[in-house]
């Protein structure tokens, strides 16, 4: 239906044309070339009202044929190339129209046609000796109506394919770089998949035996205990009483060696899985807020003495993401959670330093990011290569898995097709940015 719009509103045009220029013939005498030009007009209103809808070949054929014929006609009733302005120049719409809203097999027909009229018109001798020549300015004019019309619709069609075809060139870029991108992504995503499998049986190997240890464990301290009150204030050897206080002090030692082996094999486990979750739309400022939250009260909970300055900066043009919530949350989770104990250990080193994280959000052209930002002690250059590998941690022995960043990292290239970076300044602070994607992978506009 558009293809068929387009090539009756090219060729309505002439049609247009030919009634104005067959009034001007017919003013001067030309009465067969006036018809001709009429007839060009009628056949139009006629195709477009019997084939139009209901027989669109039959429209093309017969719309493209009238464009070819009635111009050649035109010039033989009015004598030749020269006295007739070189109207039959008009016909080469029909063969342009063919290229364009056919095929390209149908318009070398209909340009070989065009040719022929063109160099037949040569051969053929006049049909009708005009009585009354047109004047000079009129076939003046009307040659450069003719070359000026042809010259516009040869621009028009030429301009078209020109345009398509950089969108077409676009269009194959965009997928080329779209394949490359996803094809890493496999190759990662299988990587991942086994180096997953592997540390998932690996966990569930060490899980089992260290469960005996971190029960035995418990039950040591217990019996240690037990056996401490039954023996009451019986009188018996200080070395008897060492003894026992060491057993207890080992079992502690064991039993929390062995909750923070247990943390590990389930940052393991949870690094294993590599799912996403369930995808749904989520308010961006929303989520970050409650995770902002939910971070600081359960630093809070940890460590009474801990306050620190928030600062909330939210773009409200953010809108909705469709993502998995559940998985964004613990990488927000993770990163505030740093962020606060980066800042609260330097207080405790600093008695003049006011803790502070500022966290943002900002919808750009082509993503959405959240920036988590800390005036904490910062991170070394030489380990800013190192923060998003597996088990490496900037933490004390003990108080870290080292899985928490990589985990992070992995949910929002591999699960969301975004980035996770990070730049930091030694005494400056450290500055993690997610971006997640406008579009494809996400971003509900309006």
């Amino acid at each position: 239906m558009a293809v068929r719009f387009r090539l009756s509103f090219i060729l309505s045009i002439p049609a247009v044309g030919a009634i104005v220029w067959g009034s001007i013939f017919y003013y001067y005498g030309h009465v067969l070339a006036a018809i001709c030009f009429w007839m060009y007009t009628i056949t139009f209103i006629v195709i477009m009202s019997v084939f139009g809808r209901r027989h669109p070949l039959r429209f093309q054929f017969v719309l493209l044929l009238a464009g070819l014929v009635v111009p050649f006609l035109a010039q033989v009733a009015l004598g030749g190339f020269a006295d007739s302005g070189g109207v039959i120049i008009v016909s080469l719409i029909s063969p342009l129209g063919a290229l364009v809203f056919a095929s390209p097999r149908q318009a070398v027909g209909w340009f070989l046609a065009f040719l022929a009229l063109l160099v037949g018109g040569l051969f053929m001798p006049d049909m009708v000796r005009p009585t009354a020549p047109l004047p000079p300015t009129v076939t003046d004019i009307f040659f450069v109506t003719n070359v000026g019309l042809s010259s516009i619709v040869v621009f028009a069609m030429t301009y078209r394919f020109v345009i398509e075809r950089a969108k077409a060139h676009k269009a194959v870029q965009e997928a080329h770089q779209h394949l490359i991108v996803t094809q890493d992504q496999l190759i990662q995503a299988e990587k991942m998949a086994s180096l997953g499998q592997l540390t998932a049986g690996i966990a569930h190997e060490i899980k089992n035996p260290l469960n005996f240890v971190n029960n035995f464990s418990q039950l040591s301290i217990e019996l240690a205990d037990e056996l401490i009150q039954q023996l009451g204030s019986t009188q018996y050897p200080e070395e008897v009483r060492d003894l026992l206080a060491d057993l207890k002090q080992n079992a502690k030692r064991i039993d929390a060696h062995g909750k923070r082996a247990d943390g590990i094999v389930r940052s393991m486990l949870d690094h294993s899985r590599g799912g996403t979750g369930e995808r749904r739309a989520a308010d961006v400022n929303k989520l970050v807020k409650e995770y902002v939250d939910l971070a600081y009260h359960s630093m809070r909970a940890s460590e009474p003495d801990f306050n620190v300055t928030i600062e909330n900066d939210f773009d409200e043009s953010v809108g909705e993401i469709v993502m998995a919530p559940r998985e964004i949350g613990r990488v927000l989770l993770n990163l505030l959670t740093n962020a606060f104990y980066a800042v609260h250990e330097r207080a405790l080193s600093e008695g003049s330093y006011a803790p502070s994280v500022r966290v943002a959000t900002l919808r750009d052209r082509d993503h959405v990011a959240i920036r988590v930002h800390d005036n904490g002690p910062g991170i070394d250059e030489t380990l800013r290569g190192k923060i998003f590998e597996p088990f490496f941690t900037t933490k004390p022995t003990g108080t870290g898995t080292g899985l928490g960043l990589s985990l992070s990292y992995e949910i929002i290239t591999m699960g969301h097709g975004g980035t996770l970076t990070m730049e930091s300044e030694v005494g400056q602070g450290a500055t993690f940015i997610v971006t997640l994607p406008i579009g494809e992978h996400g971003l509900r506009e309006g």
